[in-house]
């Protein structure tokens, strides 16, 4: 058995194991920055009609 052939499939092994959590932790982060933006949106809409409705009530 050759040193190429001993060491390319834990090699490989890795890379894929490496390229993989690389993509799966990529998504996770993006889907993560998703919810709180939505998150932020919500807070900003609920200020804005508290402010919107302390003023009419005030009126």
């Amino acid at each position: 058995m050759s040193i190429i052939e001993s060491i390319g499939a834990p090699l490989l092994t890795v890379a894929a194991t490496l390229g993989g959590s690389r993509l799966v932790a990529t998504r996770v982060t993006d889907r993560w920055d998703q919810v709180k933006k939505q998150h932020e949106r919500g807070l900003s809409a609920a200020l804005d009609f508290q402010r919107l409705y302390g003023e009419f009530v005030a009126i």
